[in-house]
């Protein structure tokens, strides 16, 4: 979504930092996951060791930047629509939707597995499991709508 972001605010890199940014930490704290789960114990309770918090933070980056991605290139395309209705140009507000409805057919299983996490319950993997599907549902509701 960041390459999106750069090519919708019509390739300033200034735009693209914070979203690189947290990134860059959803990386770092996603390997520190993988590392600190090859270093637990058998029976060893994941929620309150090093992994646990790394996973609380692999959460809260990808939630940001996917909710902070979305709504800028959203803001974009709003703005441009707004600066050229005088015009007559067709309207981009159906691209809005297209946009916002990915975005949040993603963050909606995102909060979803991050709350079962966070009451410890074992619904979040279900949930988990049912991210990678939606993605690829969400990516064809933009391929669908557009064409």
């Amino acid at each position: 979504m960041i390459y999106r972001l750069y090519i919708v605010w019509g390739r300033n890199w200034k735009v693209i930092i914070l979203p690189s940014i947290l990134t860059t930490a959803l990386v770092g704290s996603g390997s520190g996951v993988v590392y600190s789960f090859s270093r637990l114990n058998r029976g060893q309770d994941i929620f309150n060791s090093s992994a646990g918090h790394l996973v609380i933070t692999v959460f809260v980056t990808t939630l940001t930047t996917n909710i902070s991605v979305a709504s800028l290139i959203s803001y974009r395309i709003w703005s441009i629509r707004r600066s050229t209705a005088s015009t007559g140009l067709q309207t981009l507000t159906p691209i809005i939707h297209v946009i916002l409805d990915s975005a949040f057919i993603y963050t909606f299983f995102l909060i979803l597995t991050h709350a079962g996490y966070l009451a410890k319950d074992t619904y979040q993997f279900i949930s988990l499991d049912m991210t990678s599907p939606a993605i690829g549902i969400a990516f064809s509701l933009i391929i669908v709508r557009l064409v």
